[in-house]
């Protein structure tokens, strides 16, 4: 999302729920489907990624570079 894009989804968390209490669509730029893989509802990784970050964490890489080898490999 562009900075400064006005859009706001915001919730409450009360004991029993979450309840929506600011809900904005206001785009200041056009939502393209080649862009929609990029929102972080779309950033999800597969178990086997996961599992290859839990494998060099516990081999202790440090964590700044994982991204970095996770990303060639696949």
């Amino acid at each position: 999302m562009p900075l400064g894009c006005p859009t706001k989804i915001r919730l409450s968390n009360t004991s029993t729920k979450l309840k929506i209490t600011v809900l904005k669509f206001n785009h200041n730029h056009t939502v393209e489907p080649p862009k929609v893989k990029c929102y972080s509802r779309n950033r999800r990784l597969d178990n086997n990624t996961i599992e290859m970050i839990k494998k060099y964490d516990n081999h202790k890489v440090p964590r700044s570079i994982i991204p970095n080898i996770v990303m060639s490999e696949n």
